[in-house]
């Protein structure tokens, strides 16, 4: 079942930051064409990027996760045997993870729901509602959450 799981959130990460990848070199692409053909520019490309940057660091870590490229501490961890103490050492890593991704969701649903509610945009020509690029840090997070929780699950 988590491995059906994993399969799915994996696939969404990665068709959501390959998008979010696809729409800033064509962002960029168009700024350069834009700026070096007709001297002009569209003055929200910087910003728009940012938040796609946003998108891909959040989902991208599922990837870097899934691919034992995210945290890890190799001098101590690898000198660990198969086991109860590396049972015991991924157990109390996932359940610190799992809390602290938690609170971090929390906070930044938080945040994004007041932006939401009092409506606050950013200060620029783009006037983008904040709560936006919060809510794809959100969704980085949720999936993130469930990733951990099933892998969580998969070492007891």
């Amino acid at each position: 079942m988590s491995t059906k799981i994993f399969s799915v959130i994996k696939t969404c990460c990665f068709i959501l930051a390959g998008l979010s990848l696809t729409i800033m070199f064509s962002l960029v692409t168009a700024e350069i064409i834009n700026r070096s053909v007709f001297d002009n520019s569209f003055l929200i490309v910087d910003e728009v990027i940012g938040y796609l940057m946003l998108v891909i660091v959040f989902l991208g870590g599922i990837l870097a996760f899934d691919d034992g490229k995210f945290i890890r501490i190799t001098i101590f961890y690898g000198k660990l045997k198969k086991g109860l103490a590396k049972k015991i050492v991924d157990c109390t890593f996932y359940l610190v993870f799992i809390i602290y991704n938690g609170a971090l969701l929390y906070y930044n649903y938080i945040s994004a729901h007041s932006d939401f509610v009092f409506g606050t945009v950013s200060g620029t020509l783009l006037a983008m509602p904040f709560w936006i690029p919060k809510s794809m840090i959100c969704l980085g997070l949720i999936l993130l959450e469930i990733y951990l929780i099933c892998r969580f699950v998969d070492i007891l």
